[in-house]
């Protein structure tokens, strides 16, 4: 799905509460293309079009 902005949809998830934090799981399409695996170090990057999610280890 390709929207007129450029931004091409891979997948969705949902947000549920845990404590006083938000959770999300990466869903499989996701985790796949960004190689994470067990113990993964993931950061979350503001930009001017959103957020960027980075592997970085």
């Amino acid at each position: 799905m390709s929207a007129e902005n450029g931004k091409k949809l891979i997948d969705v998830t949902h947000v549920s509460a845990k404590g006083t934090s938000s959770r999300i799981t990466l869903p499989k399409k996701v985790s796949s293309m960004l190689n994470v695996k067990d113990g993964s170090i993931i950061a979350f990057y503001k930009t001017e079009g959103g957020i960027l999610i980075e592997l970085l280890k």
